[in-house]
């Protein structure tokens, strides 16, 4: 009988104790879902790269590190049309290509004067001069003279005569037509159209010959 009451009172002392040493124990609480999320970002971030091969950059990083400059020439030459008439391969055949092509704006698009291509018509030889559309490559012939109007008051023959490289081709009350080089034409257009003495410049149509029918 004293056994029972001994095994007894131990067995209520283990249990105790062990109660005991549960309620001391730390217990860490469970994890939500949006814990584990954060968990498993933290714990792959953490993880590095492996060897030889470079670790991913963030997308926001790599914008961040282009030079303006760098996306504003990008966004440039997407925006611009290629022309291709700027390539030399695609330069017509002329029978006195400039050395330096000249470039010229006329009604807000920009020209260039390619040279001179000389053809035979019913006049005989004729020295054309050879303009180009550096937007469509389109090509225009026309003689190598200038037609311009000056203001009113304006004299066109002491104004002609001051021009450098020109020759006067013919003066009336209303324009004056001047013959330049083509190698200095491109400049002279430049120069008159900037010139507040003069109302308007244009490059003189080629001559047509009238045939006889």
């Amino acid at each position: 009988m004293d056994k029972l009451k001994l095994l007894a009172v131990a067995a209520l002392a283990l249990a105790l104790a062990l109660a005991l040493i549960w309620y001391l124990l730390p217990v860490s609480p469970p994890l939500t879902a949006t814990q584990g999320e954060g968990a498993r970002r933290v714990s792959a971030a953490a993880v590095p790269a492996p060897t030889g091969q470079p670790a991913a950059v963030p997308i926001e990083a790599a914008t961040a590190t282009v030079p303006i400059k760098v996306q504003a020439q990008a966004a440039i030459g997407a925006s611009t049309p290629s022309s291709g008439a700027r390539n030399p391969a695609n330069m017509p055949e002329l029978t006195r290509p400039l050395e330096q092509v000249q470039s010229v704006q006329m009604a807000g698009r920009e020209w260039s004067v390619l040279g001179t291509n000389d053809v035979v018509n019913d006049r005989g030889k004729q020295s054309v001069l050879v303009l180009r559309d550096e937007l469509s490559g389109q090509l225009e012939y026309r003689q190598s003279a200038l037609r311009l109007v000056l203001r009113e008051g304006e004299d066109y023959e002491s104004f002609i005569r001051a021009l450098p490289h020109a020759r006067r081709l013919f003066v009336n009350p209303l324009y004056g037509e001047i013959g330049v080089d083509a190698a200095y034409i491109g400049a002279q257009y430049a120069a008159l159209a900037s010139d507040s003495r003069v109302l308007q410049v244009n490059f003189i149509p080629l001559a047509v010959p009238a045939r006889a029918r």
